[in-house]
């Protein structure tokens, strides 16, 4: 069977491990997300609420019931031509990504996808000081408390010219109960493996959330480094030297 290399599920649960509940808790704050086919609306989103009574109504009489919200508006054409395109990439992640920096709405601000920092980092500057192809591998550490046996979690992401090519739980069986659970053996296993220098990284549970939610992460991951609770395996100075830089010179 082939490998599948796109775990989209895990990656959701990795990179944003905190979606929004849904419930009316979001009322007034959510973005109404709204497809006009001339002025009638064809779809109708908000995150948490049944807005499907809209569906044939007029983009005015819409607009009425929405309050305290930003309504983006998207023809549909426009939302049909980016789709098709988007069709033709080879995973869900590129496809978000083609949609995010292409499509422009006809009413309210830019739809916003947030971006996670890591994700963003990879795809900045470091490009051009990185190998052209590099895997990372995050282990995510459960809270330090003996009443739970909760075990890590491990996801591999490859990086090619640029590109996400891979993004999965890595299958790390066939080293061993032991062997699977050093951080070191695990990198050195998927680099071999996918025959490219593999950067690994644990990082407790809590401080991995605080970073998606924070607005300057990479000051948290610079602290964390230094005081130990975050690891890099094998430690690079070359890794954290553009962490440093990216942490207090703001690039």
């Amino acid at each position: 069977m082939m490998e599948q290399n796109h775990d989209w599920r895990g990656f959701q649960e990795t990179f944003y491990p905190h979606r929004r509940s849904m419930g009316p808790s979001l009322e007034g704050k959510s973005h109404v997300y709204v497809i006009v086919e001339g002025e009638n609306v064809v779809a109708a989103f908000c995150e948490g609420e049944d807005l499907s009574s809209w569906v044939g109504a007029n983009l005015s009489e819409v607009s009425s019931q929405v309050q305290k919200r930003e309504m983006i508006v998207l023809d549909r054409k426009d939302v049909d031509q980016v789709t098709s395109s988007a069709l033709t990439l080879p995973h869900f992640y590129d496809q978000v990504e083609l949609v995010r920096t292409t499509l422009k709405p006809i009413q309210g601000p830019k739809p916003h996808f947030p971006e996670h920092f890591l994700l963003h980092a990879l795809a900045s500057w470091w490009s051009k000081l990185l190998p052209s192809a590099f895997g990372v591998l995050i282990r995510v550490q459960p809270a330090a408390d003996v009443r739970t046996k909760a075990k890590s979690k491990d996801f591999f992401i490859l990086i090619r010219r640029g590109k996400l090519e891979c993004f999965r739980v890595p299958d790390l069986h066939s080293l061993g109960r032991e062997r699977e659970d050093d951080l070191q053996a695990a990198g050195k296993y998927l680099s071999e493996k996918y025959l490219v220098p593999v950067q690994a990284a644990s990082v407790p549970v809590a401080e991995w959330e605080e970073w998606v939610r924070g607005t300057s992460p990479w000051r948290e991951v610079a602290k964390s480094l230094r005081a130990g609770r975050t690891r890099l395996m094998p430690f690079r100075w070359g890794t954290a030297m553009m962490i440093g830089a990216r942490a207090y010179l703001g690039f």
